[in-house]
Formats: C-alpha cells, structure tokens, sequence
C-alpha cells in the first residue's frame, strides 16, 4: 500500500489540481495565487507500520429473500424464505462466538499470564461459517 501512496505522492503530490489548472489557463489566477489559496494536490500520509491489520474490521453480510404467497380465500398467507448468513465468509473482530469450553471463550479459565497474553493475540479472530436456511411461514 505505502508503494502506491508514494507513486501516488511522487506524481501527483503537489501540483495544481485540475480545476486549479484551469483557472490559471484561462488567466484569472497565477499559479502562485493559486498556490497560496490552496489549490494543490495535498500528499496522502504513509501507513504506519504499526497500523492494524485493516481486514479485521470486516463486515458480515447476511440476505433473506421471501415471497408472501396470498390465498385468498381465507385471508391467509404463506410465505416461503431463503436466508444466507456469512455470505463473504468473514467476521469482524470482537464477535462472540459462544461458551463452548476452548480457548477464547468467555468460560475458559484463564489463570496464567500467559493465557490472557496469548488470549489478546487471538481476541476477535472468530470465524462463522456460511449457514443456509430455508423457511416456511404461515400466517392465518
């Protein structure tokens, strides 16, 4: 990423930005006026290196798709659904995942340092698993 900022910032970092140029091309600015009123490229700061991992805040996405069917006759509705749940297979960081026992739930004994030590390496790299689900609502 940071070689793409650079080239960006190495090319582009400085100049007049394209309305700016225009101004000064038609004569109604110099470009030092232009300059002085703020009308370059502003460079984009470097990603530090210490900066997060920017994948762990991803998004989960879940769908339902349904169709009321009405019969008319009695006033009742059915409705068939499709829900999809995970569908880009992702968890953002910090979704509980359950009491299950194993290292990084919420019920696991964590009585050493190094148990919480290594419980903060871990801390929020939960995954969910896609889950289809079919459904039949029925309403009367």
């Amino acid at each position: 990423m940071n070689k793409v900022i650079s080239a960006f910032n190495a090319q582009y970092a400085g100049r007049l930005t394209p309305h700016g140029q225009r101004l000064v091309n038609a004569g109604i600015f110099t470009e030092a006026q232009m300059r002085a009123l703020g009308a370059v490229i502003q460079p984009i700061p470097l990603v530090p290196d210490s900066n997060p991992n920017p994948f762990q805040n991803r998004f989960t996405a879940d769908y339902r798709l349904s169709r009321p069917v009405k019969i008319y006759k009695e006033n009742w509705v059915l409705e068939p659904s499709l829900s999809i749940f995970n569908v880009f297979n992702n968890a953002p960081k910090g979704v509980y995942a359950g009491l299950d026992g194993t290292f990084g739930s919420l019920n696991f004994p964590y009585t050493t340092a190094s148990d919480k030590a290594a419980l903060d390496e871990v801390r929020g790299l939960v995954f969910r698993r896609r889950q289809v689900q079919f459904g039949i609502r029925f309403t009367f």
